[in-house]
């Protein structure tokens, strides 16, 4: 599973071997024991990557290993791309944009999308976690 989490200052992309549904319900208890209010939804979140050759090829290779709209790749300029991924968002506070989105894909297609995640993040010093 790949775990976005979304801060006032961007994001952190880390690939988890939980599943959603054995990773969410301690969070949840937790956060209810805390007094926290909960806001868990579908919805899609995208980030942006380089717009090489070889990103290309793969985000195009795993497009078609996955459900159809599951992924969807989209060119921003003609040097970056905009990865869209469905999922679940959970926050605490819904007017404000932070939060984790967590994203459920096969296995080959999560690594391979944070290792291009994590180059990104190495070419443009971004911390990258995981």
């Amino acid at each position: 599973m790949l775990k976005f989490t979304f801060t006032e200052t961007g994001f952190y992309l880390e690939l988890l071997p939980e599943s959603l549904e054995s990773w969410l319900p301690p969070r949840l208890t937790l956060m209810l024991k805390a007094g926290q209010s909960i806001t868990l939804e579908r919805c899609s979140a995208s980030f942006v990557l380089a717009a090489s050759t070889r990103c290309r090829r793969e985000l195009a290779a795993l497009m078609r290993l996955e459900d159809e709209g599951a992924i969807a790749v989209s060119p921003c300029d003609a040097e970056t791309l905009e990865v869209s991924l469905r999922g679940t968002w959970l926050t605490s506070r819904k007017d404000l944009p932070e939060g984790v989105f967590l994203a459920t894909l096969t296995p080959p297609t999560e690594a391979m999308l944070y290792n291009l995640w994590q180059q990104e993040a190495r070419q443009n010093h971004i911390g990258a976690q995981g």
